[in-house]
């Protein structure tokens, strides 16, 4: 996952507004403290002000085959930022 910041809005990313979703079923990324073991996992919370960063999101029970049923969230509404759905083919 690659994420970029332009503007002077701080964006909060943790746990709770990163997740996979399908017919209303969410299945959440696990944060840093559960998967040690990544080193490229995206350190959750973090904080982006402005520039990019990317890295590795890490969600229990769902394989590379099983991605296209669901849609990847950043869900910013409650920075009043909206969210974005992503499609994974």
């Amino acid at each position: 996952v690659q994420i970029a910041n332009y503007s002077d809005t701080t964006l909060l990313l943790d746990s709770e507004n990163v997740y996979l979703e399908k017919d209303g079923q969410r299945i959440y990324a696990l944060d840093e403290s559960a998967v040690g073991a990544f080193e490229d996992l995206i350190q959750l919370p973090a904080t982006l002000r402005t520039g990019e960063v990317r890295g590795l999101v890490v969600f229990p029970g769902v394989s590379t085959q099983q991605l296209r049923e669901w849609q990847l969230v950043i869900d910013l509404r409650y920075q009043e930022l909206g969210e974005a759905r992503f499609s994974l083919d």
